[in-house]
């Protein structure tokens, strides 16, 4: 081995995260989930083939629309609480007011007999 690869320093960057899977990967994993073991003794046969590529492709139409629903589900679960916060909210804040008022109210109550008093102070 030449002395240069380890005095060398390396060019460029790798990408953060997990490498990209190749497209067999990807293909051996929905078999594996489909469960075929021996995909490639299918592959020699074409009417077989066809068969199968049709079950998989029913099969993941039907997990994307399995997807689809629990991402509605999510979306409206999560509309649902956010329309009861604002439910919450606006009650607080109404609820603020009226305490709010009942002060003012107890202060003004509180003014005016104090004025009685002084008044009474006064005249006697």
């Amino acid at each position: 081995m030449p002395k240069k690869i380890f005095t060398q320093e390396l060019e460029g960057m790798r990408r953060r995260g997990r490498h990209r899977k190749r497209q067999k990967e990807e293909v051996e994993r929905d078999l594996q989930v489909l469960g075929v073991r021996r995909w490639r003794e299918l592959v020699t046969d074409r009417k077989k083939w066809k068969d199968f590529v049709r079950q998989a492709k029913a099969h993941s139409e039907k997990k994307k629309k399995k997807k689809k629903k629990r991402k509605r589900k999510k979306r409206k679960k999560k509309k649902r609480k956010k329309k009861k916060r604002r439910k919450r909210r606006k009650k607080k804040k109404k609820n603020r007011k009226k305490r709010k008022k009942k002060k003012r109210r107890r202060r003004r109550k509180k003014k005016k007999r104090k004025r009685k008093k002084r008044k009474k102070k006064k005249k006697m």
